[in-house]
């Protein structure tokens, strides 16, 4: 059972428990003398008021997380409760059951109790209303509790009260544990998240240098055995490069650095005779946007292998960005997925990546505010 489930089954229990001993409160002086209560009416009257304020209390919303409406059930529980209410006060004023009077003046009391702490809880301005029947009500029931009537008025408005603190404090459990179902699912997506975009990141660049050395591989198979042999060594190389890539990001143990990350693209670049400059340094980078920028380098290097037929390759480092320029981009290109997804990364340190393509250049940058280092 959901903890949600569990504490409204206990507020609904509690519930009935309570207006049980209501019920005992009210009919307090008569059940010290059983004879007295000896009208098989009365009893009649509290039953069917007690069994449609225990039906309102179990239908009631606020103390259900299982839709059940109340439809026309609230407003004829209402309507009974206040009629008997009314006939059982008439009958005190007017002494036409004065041998009743004990258990006439507990039912009204009853019926008053019960109205203020479970029938009230959809009225508007129920203090008000509450105030008058009680107020009512003392000046014509004894009790030998509540013996004054201000006790009565004082303890019908503290029924009101119990009502709505307890509906509040349903609403704030229910409001609690959506928030952290929420957050829990969340959780979930940005971990499909990551675990997506990093399996994209670690093995799109692994992938792209393999499709390109096994391609090489193939073209000198028949003309340079030993060139042939260098490759399918750094092919198998690869494979176990990517295993490792692929168990750190299944674990969740995935931490890159902008220096292993350029001297990496940097080898991959210059084996598929592509030239690298490089400007800067990447201690140039805060801490906080190290990681990220790494795996910029790693996305940006996958780009120039997969999109472009580049000759020269210049990475520029500075304290506010990372720009990686290529001259192979004969055409227009569409959207990278990669990058696209790398900007949700960048968002996460205040940054942003744009492309800008002019001629056959193409230039990826990452930038981001000033950040403490």
């Amino acid at each position: 059972m959901p903890e949600t489930e569990k504490f409204s089954t206990y507020v609904r229990l509690s519930m009935h428990a309570a207006l049980l001993a209501i019920a005992i409160l009210s009919f307090r002086q008569v059940l010290a003398s059983p004879g007295e209560f000896q009208d098989s009416l009365v009893l009649l009257v509290v039953l069917i008021n007690g069994g449609l304020t225990a039906l309102t209390i179990e239908r009631t919303p606020a103390f259900s997380t299982t839709p059940r409406p109340l439809g026309k059930l609230y407003p004829g529980a209402i309507a009974v409760n206040l009629l008997c209410w009314t006939i059982s006060i008439g009958l005190l004023v007017t002494q036409r059951a004065p041998h009743l009077t004990g258990t006439i003046g507990g039912l009204s009391l009853f019926l008053l109790f019960s109205f203020a702490f479970v029938l009230s809880i959809h009225i508007k301005h129920a203090y008000l209303l509450v105030v008058a029947l009680s107020v009512i009500t003392a000046f014509v029931v004894e009790h030998p509790e509540l013996d004054h009537p201000v006790y009565i008025v004082a303890f019908a408005l503290v029924l009101v009260l119990l009502n709505k603190v307890t509906v509040w404090s349903v609403g704030i459990v229910k409001a609690l544990y959506r928030t952290r179902e929420l957050q829990s699912q969340l959780k979930i997506q940005e971990e499909r998240l990551r675990f997506a975009q990093e399996l994209h990141d670690s093995l799109g660049q692994r992938l792209a240098a393999m499709s390109l050395k096994t391609q090489l591989a193939i073209s000198l198979h028949r003309k340079d055995t030993d060139r042939t042999d260098d490759e399918l060594r750094d092919i198998e190389k690869l494979v176990r490069l990517m295993r490792t890539d692929l168990h750190q990001v299944v674990t969740g143990y995935r931490t890159l650095h902008p220096n292993s990350e350029l001297e990496e693209a940097s080898n991959l670049l210059r084996k598929a005779n592509v030239a690298v400059t490089v400007t800067g340094h990447p201690q140039d980078i805060p801490n906080s946007c190290q990681q990220t920028a790494a795996w910029f380098i790693r996305e940006a290097t996958t780009n120039v292998m997969k999109h472009s037929n580049a000759s020269k390759v210049n990475v520029t480092f500075s304290e506010h960005a990372v720009s990686i320029t290529n001259d192979g981009v004969e055409r227009n290109f569409g959207p990278l997925g990669g990058i696209q997804a790398l900007q949700e990364r960048a968002k996460q340190i205040g940054g942003t990546i744009s492309l800008i393509h002019q001629n056959n250049q193409c230039t990826a940058t990452l930038s981001w505010k000033g950040t403490n280092r």
